[in-house]
Protein backbone atom coordinates (compact mmCIF):
# COMPACT_ATOMS: atom_id res chain seq x y z
CA UNK A 1 0.00 0.00 0.00
CA UNK A 2 1.33 3.39 -0.55
CA UNK A 3 1.81 6.41 1.30
CA UNK A 4 -1.12 8.21 0.10
CA UNK A 5 -3.22 5.57 0.66
CA UNK A 6 -2.23 4.99 4.11
CA UNK A 7 -2.29 8.39 4.82
CA UNK A 8 -6.22 8.47 3.12
CA UNK A 9 -6.99 5.54 5.32
CA UNK A 10 -6.11 7.72 8.42
CA UNK A 11 -7.69 10.89 7.67
CA UNK A 12 -11.17 10.18 5.63
CA UNK A 13 -12.31 8.68 9.09
CA UNK A 14 -11.47 10.97 11.40
CA UNK A 15 -12.77 14.05 8.87
CA UNK A 16 -16.21 11.59 9.09
CA UNK A 17 -15.91 11.55 12.14
CA UNK A 18 -15.43 14.95 13.20
CA UNK A 19 -18.02 15.95 11.22
CA UNK A 20 -20.43 13.65 12.82
CA UNK A 21 -19.35 15.13 16.02
CA UNK A 22 -19.43 18.74 14.97
CA UNK A 23 -23.37 17.92 13.40
CA UNK A 24 -24.78 16.64 16.67
CA UNK A 25 -23.01 19.61 18.91
CA UNK A 26 -25.04 22.03 16.62
CA UNK A 27 -28.10 19.88 17.50
CA UNK A 28 -27.62 19.58 21.26
CA UNK A 29 -25.00 20.54 22.82
CA UNK A 30 -25.82 18.85 25.99
CA UNK A 31 -26.29 15.35 23.97
CA UNK A 32 -23.57 13.45 26.36
CA UNK A 33 -25.14 14.54 29.83
CA UNK A 34 -26.93 12.39 31.75
CA UNK A 35 -30.57 12.73 32.39
CA UNK A 36 -29.67 13.25 36.43
CA UNK A 37 -27.18 15.86 35.47
CA UNK A 38 -29.11 17.48 33.11
CA UNK A 39 -31.70 17.92 35.85
CA UNK A 40 -29.10 19.33 38.21
CA UNK A 41 -28.12 21.76 35.92
CA UNK A 42 -31.29 22.85 35.47
CA UNK A 43 -32.23 23.21 39.13
CA UNK A 44 -29.17 25.29 39.40
CA UNK A 45 -30.41 27.91 36.71
CA UNK A 46 -33.70 28.22 38.36
CA UNK A 47 -31.68 28.97 41.18
CA UNK A 48 -29.73 31.83 39.32
CA UNK A 49 -33.18 32.96 38.00
CA UNK A 50 -32.21 31.77 34.35
CA UNK A 51 -35.63 30.02 33.69
CA UNK A 52 -35.48 29.34 29.95
CA UNK A 53 -32.18 27.81 30.40
CA UNK A 54 -33.54 25.61 33.13
CA UNK A 55 -36.64 25.07 30.85
CA UNK A 56 -34.45 23.42 28.24
CA UNK A 57 -32.32 21.31 30.87
CA UNK A 58 -35.32 19.96 32.29
CA UNK A 59 -37.26 19.47 29.31
CA UNK A 60 -34.16 17.36 27.71
CA UNK A 61 -33.89 15.43 31.33
CA UNK A 62 -37.58 14.48 31.30
CA UNK A 63 -37.16 13.50 27.60
CA UNK A 64 -34.46 11.30 27.87
CA UNK A 65 -36.36 9.64 31.42
CA UNK A 66 -39.66 10.13 30.61
CA UNK A 67 -40.10 7.39 33.82
CA UNK A 68 -38.89 9.59 36.37
CA UNK A 69 -41.41 11.77 37.80
CA UNK A 70 -39.51 14.40 39.89
CA UNK A 71 -38.18 15.44 36.36
CA UNK A 72 -41.30 15.98 34.73
CA UNK A 73 -42.53 17.93 38.22
CA UNK A 74 -39.58 20.02 38.09
CA UNK A 75 -40.34 20.92 34.19
CA UNK A 76 -44.02 21.65 35.32
CA UNK A 77 -42.67 23.92 38.28
CA UNK A 78 -40.75 25.81 35.72
CA UNK A 79 -43.85 26.05 33.57
CA UNK A 80 -45.26 27.75 35.71
CA UNK A 81 -42.63 29.84 36.92
CA UNK A 82 -42.27 31.24 33.42
CA UNK A 83 -45.93 32.37 33.54
CA UNK A 84 -46.96 29.44 31.29
CA UNK A 85 -49.68 27.92 33.61
CA UNK A 86 -51.44 25.92 30.03
CA UNK A 87 -47.83 23.93 29.48
CA UNK A 88 -47.52 23.65 33.32
CA UNK A 89 -50.82 21.67 33.32
CA UNK A 90 -50.11 19.65 30.78
CA UNK A 91 -46.88 18.50 32.03
CA UNK A 92 -48.52 17.64 35.32
CA UNK A 93 -51.28 15.91 34.03
CA UNK A 94 -48.50 14.04 31.84
CA UNK A 95 -46.68 13.04 34.80
CA UNK A 96 -49.96 11.97 36.38
CA UNK A 97 -50.59 9.54 33.65
CA UNK A 98 -47.45 7.99 33.66
CA UNK A 99 -46.92 7.54 37.40
CA UNK A 100 -50.17 7.80 39.54
CA UNK A 101 -48.72 7.78 42.75
CA UNK A 102 -47.20 11.46 41.95
CA UNK A 103 -48.94 13.52 44.60
CA UNK A 104 -46.73 16.77 43.36
CA UNK A 105 -48.49 16.42 39.80
CA UNK A 106 -51.85 16.86 41.52
CA UNK A 107 -50.57 19.91 43.64
CA UNK A 108 -48.72 21.48 40.26
CA UNK A 109 -52.57 20.85 38.24
CA UNK A 110 -54.58 22.80 41.10
CA UNK A 111 -51.72 25.48 40.57
CA UNK A 112 -51.37 25.51 37.30
CA UNK A 113 -55.00 25.33 36.69
CA UNK A 114 -56.03 28.56 39.58
CA UNK A 115 -53.21 30.47 37.39
CA UNK A 116 -54.65 30.10 34.46
CA UNK A 117 -58.35 30.74 35.17
CA UNK A 118 -57.04 33.21 37.27
CA UNK A 119 -55.56 35.05 33.89
CA UNK A 120 -58.72 34.48 32.33
CA UNK A 121 -61.41 36.29 34.47
CA UNK A 122 -62.68 39.31 32.40
CA UNK A 123 -62.87 41.30 35.35
CA UNK A 124 -59.45 40.93 36.88
CA UNK A 125 -57.25 43.89 35.70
Amino acid sequence: MSDKARWLTWVVPLVFLGLLFTAVLARDLDFWRSAAALNRLSEAAAQRGDLARARDLALKAWTREPENSRYGLLLARLELQAGQPQAALATARQVCDRDPGAIGALKLQAQAWTSWAGSRRPWSS
